[in-house]
């Protein structure tokens, strides 16, 4: 009986990971990285039970500076990563309204 290779995986540790995350300040060029950082290792975060994920969103709100703080702060009741990602999307995320998105792609 031939068993079928199983492709390979890294294990991280969480509180490693997000922990080496870079700081994010508000400005819009460094949002999207900040977010697909986060974005990549969420699927691993949500395996957590609810405690541990509720230090995960303290640790990512422990890496904003800034702006980016003073907001998250405002808000509060923004406790999951998809929370706290709305809060600094609405913030700091590209603001061009559909007729200024249509025109760059003229």
């Amino acid at each position: 009986m031939t068993e079928l290779a199983q492709p390979l995986s890294i294990t991280i540790n969480p509180l490693k990971y997000l922990n080496q995350l870079p700081e994010f300040n508000g400005d819009y060029r460094d949002l999207q990285t900040f977010v697909n950082l986060i974005d990549r290792a969420h699927p691993l975060l949500t395996a957590y039970d609810l405690p541990s994920q509720l230090l995960f969103s303290d640790i990512i709100k422990g890496r904003l500076t800034g702006k980016a703080r003073e907001v998250i702060e405002i808000n509060c009741q923004a406790q999951s990563w998809t929370d706290i990602k709305n809060v600094l999307n609405n913030n700091f995320g590209d603001r061009c309204s559909l007729e200024e998105l249509l025109d760059r792609l003229k």
